[in-house]
């Protein structure tokens, strides 16, 4: 049995050895008692023994953000502005976990701390979407391609430019290190690195790539066709060359587009004519030509390699190109069913300038001897093709966005009118047809108003569809001394017969009062009419086919044309 002694030394033993253990941390936890552990920090701020507010005061006091950071790319950098990306610590927050921090120690280990620093995150925030869009930016402004170096061949020696570093930007890869940065409350410059100075050549390589060159040096390849020869020298050869792929693609690829830009033709169908009741040839059908272009670049480098190698100095290789015949043959056009004029159009166009007479000459001569195909719908834009001055039009007034202007073939709507005119005489369908934005004189000087049709490239078009079951000859005549222009469209007579009423002009309206505008340029007191005045009038007119009786079809064309201003420039400049 044991004695009551021993039983009270042993719970004194108990006790004693309690307070030994326990002392400490609740000593410990009394002096930090609402208060973060000693040694907390926020990256190198000491909030350590401090309040929540007091931990907050000094967070606010030591941590400064800056007003931007930079980002340094050799000699040059970029800034990302913090107010613009809305970068913001929360102090609170992490006064708040430093304190908490110490609740999930326990108070037995949280002595330690006085010999163990303990790290506190810091809590941030900034707007994503506003960062991706000034990196964006900053992309834009610094990001550098790498440059090859480049070969040249100057007075007859090999020349060598070595290549250059490229700036490399990777948006991800920032806004990982800006990451990293904040929550180490680094606000230090980021700086990149210069890429692609694989492109840099050692002296090794560099004198590799010149005894290459003079081996190009007095060479030339000369590619051949019909009719067709280009030469390419050595200075172009070297310019082409590349010392890490043999040769520049993208060069070689200009190459291929510019020979094939001036050896490629169109197929021509025979140019005719109708004269004494049958229809004639004044210009043979011929083949077209297109390069097979993917084929022509494997070709010039295979080439370019074969002469580099080689001793001959002048290497010559075909052209690859695929012949593109013609619609029709010389030898068919008897068989296309022209053997009559089946429509006529008219127009006049006294007092057009030189430039609108030649543009009127020029656009009649390029639909002469057209030939529409069956059931096919003939565009009037498609067929004349571009209308500038590197197509040989001049400057003339035409009617563009509610204006006359001066622009490049100004007359084509008097070629466009009289083809409309021959379609309805002829009884075809009518596909598309827009009338002008106001009455134009040219195209009332022999027909009354509502019988004009207003093409401007690419729209709006003039469209009809041959649904004769033959070929439809269109042929013009421009009479230069009468100002008269006709349109004949030949093709065979299927029996149709066409009604036209004479236009209705259902309402009418003044042009407003004429408008005067100061213009410096001119000398004071000089008047220049720059529009003419017109009456705006609303007009309609019939359109009927029949054939054998029965209609096939109809329409009512509308024209409403705005009543138009007369505008002057009135000169305010010096005295005349």
């Amino acid at each position: 049995m044991v004695s009551k002694t021993k039983i009270k030394t042993t719970i004194n033993t108990i006790l004693t050895t309690l307070f030994i253990i326990l002392s400490p941390p609740l000593f410990f936890y009394f002096v930090f008692y609402q208060r973060t552990l000693p040694n907390t920090y926020v990256s190198d701020v000491n909030i350590g023994g401090l309040t929540v507010d007091e931990a907050e005061q000094r967070l606010k006091k030591e941590i400064k953000i800056p007003s931007e950071i930079e980002i340094k790319i050799g000699n040059q950098s970029a800034y990302i502005n913090t107010g613009q990306i809305n970068l913001v610590f929360d102090f609170k927050k992490m006064a708040q976990d430093a304190y908490f921090q110490k609740n999930r120690i326990p108070i037995f280990r949280q002595p330690l701390s006085l010999f163990q620093r303990v790290e506190v995150r810091p809590v941030l925030s900034y707007e994503d979407t506003q960062l991706e869009k000034v990196l964006e930016e900053i992309e834009k402004q610094i990001t550098q391609k790498g440059v090859k170096p480049k070969a040249q061949i100057i007075d007859s020696k090999p020349v060598i430019i070595n290549g250059k570093a490229g700036i490399d930007f990777k948006k991800e890869k920032i806004k990982k290190e800006l990451d990293l940065k904040f929550y180490n409350l680094d606000f230090s410059p980021i700086t990149l690195n210069k890429i692609s100075d694989e492109f840099i050549l050692d002296q090794k390589s560099e004198l590799l790539y010149r005894e290459r060159i003079e081996k190009m040096i007095g060479k030339k390849l000369v590619l051949v066709s019909e009719n067709y020869a280009k030469e390419i020298i050595d200075e172009e050869i070297a310019r082409m060359s590349d010392f890490f792929e043999g040769y520049d693609k993208e060069k070689i690829n200009l190459l291929a587009e510019s020979i094939k830009k001036e050896f490629d033709s169109p197929p021509q169908n025979p140019i005719l004519v109708f004269e004494e009741g049958r229809v004639k040839e004044f210009k043979p059908a011929k083949d077209g030509t297109i390069v097979d272009l993917e084929k022509l670049k494997e070709t010039i480098i295979e080439s370019l390699k074969k002469l580099e190698l080689e001793e001959e100095k002048t290497y010559k290789v075909e052209v690859p190109f695929v012949r593109i015949p013609p619609d029709y043959k010389t030898e068919e056009i008897n068989n296309l069913g022209i053997k009559e004029l089946i429509g006529i159009g008219k127009s006049r166009f006294v007092g057009s300038t030189p430039s609108r007479v030649h543009n009127i000459n020029l656009a009649s001569s390029r639909l002469q001897g057209v030939l529409v195909k069956p059931e096919e719908i003939f565009s009037f834009n498609k067929t004349l093709g571009e209308v500038s001055k590197e197509t040989g039009y001049q400057q003339a007034y035409v009617i563009k966005e509610g204006q006359t202007i001066l622009g490049d073939g100004g007359g084509v709507c008097q070629v466009s009118t009289t083809l409309f005119r021959a379609v309805l005489n002829a009884g075809l369908p009518i596909i598309e047809r827009h009338p002008h934005a106001y009455r134009v004189g040219y195209y009332e000087q022999d027909a009354g108003p509502g019988l004009d049709a207003t093409v401007f490239e690419p729209s709006p078009d003039f469209k009809f569809k041959n649904d004769t079951g033959n070929h439809i000859l269109i042929q013009t005549k421009v009479d230069n001394e009468s100002k008269t222009l006709v349109f004949e469209l030949y093709g065979t007579k299927d029996g149709r017969e066409v009604y036209l009423s004479k236009p209705v002009i259902s309402s009418t309206s003044p042009p407003p009062e004429d408008l005067y505008i100061d213009d410096p340029t001119l000398p004071a007191g000089q008047i220049k009419q720059i529009e003419k005045k017109a009456w705006g009038a609303k007009v309609w007119f019939d359109y009927k086919v029949t054939k054998d009786g029965i209609e096939i079809f109809s329409k009512r064309f509308y024209s409403n044309y705005r009543p138009w201003q007369a505008k002057f420039l009135r000169g305010t400049g010096g005295q005349l």
